[in-house]
């Protein structure tokens, strides 16, 4: 968790298309496959279950507002939050299709298009 938290803070704010493939890389890489392991885990183990849950809702509390920070949106204007929080279930759904096959290709074009959409519906800084 301190290294995906690291790896966030150390994200320099440049354009939109870098910080969501930037983001998008924190879900394909092997910290966050190591996370899904950790999850796995925690699902047959009750006292492992509650550490990590307690720890993955700080770490995703932790993504989103450094998303929101690196996206330079504002938070409280309507549907951003969500917005937001909707290309993170994205980027985590692109995290599990890449495990098993090298998805590049396709998440390529998924990122460019979810670049795309977030250009429309975040106001710009």
């Amino acid at each position: 968790a301190e290294q995906r938290s690291t790896a966030l803070r150390g994200l320099p704010g440049r354009d939109r298309a870098a910080v969501v493939a930037a983001l998008v890389d924190l879900y394909t890489g092997p910290l966050f496959r190591a996370a899904l392991q950790l999850w796995v885990a925690a699902a047959h183990e009750p006292q492992l279950h509650a550490r990590v849950v307690e720890l993955e809702a700080r770490v995703g509390r932790e993504t989103h507002r450094m998303a929101i920070r690196l996206l330079a949106v504002d938070e409280s204007a309507p549907g951003v939050r969500e917005t937001v929080q909707g290309f993170l279930d994205m980027a985590r759904g692109l995290g599990l299709a890449n495990l098993l096959t090298d998805d590049r290709a396709r998440r390529e074009r998924v990122v460019h298009q979810w670049t795309t959409l977030l250009e429309m519906a975040l106001p710009g800084p």
